[in-house]
């Protein structure tokens, strides 16, 4: 016919497999946006969700054990960060309420879905000193604690002095002794 006559030769081919082209395009790109809303919707539903607790002072009242430590150590590294650890291995400095017979602890951090801190060389220091509100893992045999992040549950020691969210919602530097202080004259 007259009008297959003006159409360039495979033109009726190429237009189809144009249309074609874009409707795999547009069905690729409706299942990527279904395939991100599932992972998005998995991964939030397996983080850790908490409502902020308070200052240290608030928050230590819940704690099995409140101690000051020095880490010394870190456990193996999670699977997932390069400098993330399963937990701390910390020395025992002083015992401020609670009790416990070991002199080191290891303090689980975050594995990707607890309300725990991550334990990191920047978080949590060699050699640097802390006071932490602990609780204890009872599913772990052993001197094994957790430390949560759903308030101020350790404070960093620099020079003598306790630095962090001590019983406001402010940084605040107080002195180690005062500081010890607070929990001698509180009767726990």
């Amino acid at each position: 016919s007259r009008r297959d006559s003006l159409r360039p030769a495979g033109s009726a081919r190429g237009l189809n497999a144009g249309v074609s082209s874009v409707k795999m395009i547009q069905k690729v790109r409706r299942v990527g946006a279904i395939a991100a809303s599932v992972i998005l919707y998995a991964s939030h539903s397996f983080a850790c969700d908490c409502v902020w607790g308070g200052p240290f002072q608030k928050v230590s009242g819940e704690a099995d054990l409140l101690v000051t430590v020095r880490v010394e150590a870190y456990g193996p590294t999670l699977t997932h960060g390069q400098d993330l650890y399963e937990y701390m291995k910390v020395s025992i400095l002083d015992v401020l309420t609670g009790e416990e017979k070991a002199s080191t602890l290891l303090v689980y951090g975050d594995p990707g879905n607890l309300c725990r801190p991550y334990v990191t060389p920047n978080r949590f220091g060699l050699g640097r000193k802390y006071v932490m509100a602990l609780h204890h893992l009872k599913e772990n045999v052993g001197p094994n604690y957790g430390l949560s992040n759903c308030g101020e549950y350790w404070l960093g020691i620099e020079n003598g002095k306790v630095i962090g969210r001590i019983s406001r919602d402010k940084e605040q530097v107080m002195s180690y002794e005062a500081f010890r202080g607070l929990f001698a004259s509180s009767g726990r």
